[in-house]
């Protein structure tokens, strides 16, 4: 059963929606088969991210904070040079950002979860539980966004797609004082392009491969010497013990080593 966000009541300018520019970069790239582009008079205005099939077309890895940025930046710049993903679509929102992918065919949940959950997993371990949301997500009932560019008439801000190398001027003040404009918003999207069938299926494989290659606990003696009985209040511990572990893979050493390189740069030393 489809499951939504309470509707959102968000103002869009009647010059936004129309724009035709802008509603055929949504269609090419966000829009399920069956769905339409929000007229102006639409009450909600959101863009399903799950079908009433279960089937995925649009991806979204939501941060909850600007102060992120750091990672983002990095994480997004990692999407294309070790993942070879084409282009992707950066918004910044009131709150936070949102990154937005395209599949060039719609896939199952249980696949798009299993993407979005490897991402995290190799890219984005320094982040503590809450800072970063995968989008659709049944469990905590998002399946739909608000389309964007929409304002926020509670923080008096729009979110708008942005440049990417326009990320770190919003760590301070989230979100834009003036409404984008629709054929500017159009170019940044004209940029975006659709991660292919077996560019997805790569990244799906190399999850379910790497699931795979963990030996069971009653298979593998070993790995109760790798990870011992131990509760860890601090990530930053665990990720030491991962990287200085003889019984795991090396990639996932340099996976551990690169998750402290990244929360010591935004952090600190001490990754707070």
């Amino acid at each position: 059963m489809r499951t939504s966000i309470s509707p959102k009541r968000l103002v869009i300018h009647d010059a936004v929606m129309t724009n035709e520019r802008l509603a055929a970069e949504w269609r090419r790239l966000y829009l399920l088969p069956d769905e339409r582009w929000p007229d102006a008079d639409d009450a909600v205005r959101n863009c399903r991210l799950l079908s009433a099939e279960s089937n995925v077309r649009s991806l979204v890895i939501e941060f909850t904070r600007t102060s992120d940025w750091p990672v983002l930046g990095s994480f997004y710049e990692s999407l294309q040079t070790d993942e070879e993903l084409p282009a992707l679509a950066i918004a910044v929102t009131p709150s936070g950002y949102q990154l937005w992918l395209s599949l060039a065919n719609p896939v199952s949940f249980v696949e798009a979860r299993k993407f979005l959950m490897h991402l995290q997993a190799k890219y984005l371990a320094a982040l503590p539980a809450g800072r970063v949301a995968l989008l659709p997500d049944t469990a905590s009932g998002v399946s739909e966004l608000p389309v964007i560019p929409n304002f926020d008439p509670e923080k008096q801000k729009w979110a708008a797609f942005i440049d990417p190398g326009m990320g770190s001027m919003f760590i301070d003040e989230p979100g834009l004082d003036i409404a984008p404009n629709p054929e500017r918003q159009a170019d940044l999207l004209m940029s975006v392009k659709s991660i292919s069938s077996q560019m997805f299926r790569r990244i799906v494989d190399e999850a379910s491969d790497r699931v795979a290659a963990q030996p069971s606990c009653t298979a593998s003696p070993i790995q109760a010497t790798a990870f011992p009985s131990t509760s860890f209040n601090d990530p930053r511990e665990f990720l030491l013990l991962v990287m200085n572990s003889s019984q795991v893979t090396l990639s996932e050493r340099i996976a551990a080593a690169k998750a402290l390189l990244v929360a010591k740069a935004t952090y600190g030393a001490d990754g707070e």
